[in-house]
């Protein structure tokens, strides 16, 4: 068994693994074992549940580290015993029994929603159930905005839908789990007000340290600022 954690990467809504593309590469140039996780985006438990199980059957420590609706995951993920640390890049962290459509509801709404678009999906044995995306015309300048036009125009087309069942499931508190370790800040963006994005990452008790994040952190690694 290694005594160097593994990272185990947790993207959020409306993307995939491969936007860690460039913490991957960074994290492996220094000799880091790193997994980035397919988050189904399914719902909060049954996500949470997943990545509990990715983290449970890596041989050795791991720290879970969680972009935006990942948070809200590796808050609950933290159950799996050889979990020794959290790490929220602009993520969400619901306190046990709140929703994330409670959470955000405490804030001016930020243009995202009025840009979400709904589509059914299928459920076996229920009627189906709704998903969301962005509407393609808006996903530069929502979701990357700080993102090559290039690049923004493929990401928008091939967005990973949310199911709208995340927005009202209760956060279960992660029994036994490790604290939060560490916190990470970055530019406000028109998908969450500012106000929003800093009660979602920080409360009473909680260390955290600083880093300055492009709008799309997870597309490249953000650099240490301070403590604090």
């Amino acid at each position: 068994m290694t005594t160097t954690p593994t990272v185990v990467l947790v993207h959020g809504a409306f993307a995939d693994a491969s936007s860690w593309s460039g913490v991957v590469t960074e994290l492996r140039s220094r000799g880091i074992p790193v997994v980035a996780a397919a988050n189904p985006l399914r719902g909060l438990a049954s996500d949470a549940a997943y990545i509990a199980a990715v983290a449970s059957r890596i041989d050795g420590p791991v720290v879970l580290v969680g972009h935006s609706y990942g948070g809200a995951l590796i808050t609950v993920a933290g159950t799996a015993e050889n979990v020794v640390g959290l790490v929220y890049v602009a993520a969400y962290v619901p306190d046990e029994g709140e929703s994330l459509g409670e959470l955000q509801g405490r804030f001016p709404l930020s243009p995202l929603v009025s840009n979400l678009r709904e589509g059914g999906y299928p459920v076996a044995g229920e009627e189906s159930a709704v998903e969301v995306t962005i509407a393609a015309e808006k996903f530069p300048e929502i979701f990357a905005a700080d993102v090559p036009a290039d690049v923004t125009e493929v990401l928008a087309v091939s967005q990973r839908p949310l199911s709208t069942t995340v927005f009202t499931e209760a956060a279960a508190a992660p029994r036994g789990g490790p604290s939060p370790r560490g916190l990470s800040s970055r530019a406000p963006t028109r998908r969450s007000t500012p106000t929003s994005s800093a009660s979602a990452r920080s409360g009473p008790g909680r260390p955290r340290s600083s880093w300055t994040e492009p709008r799309t952190p997870s597309r490249s690694p953000g650099r240490r600022r301070s403590p604090g």
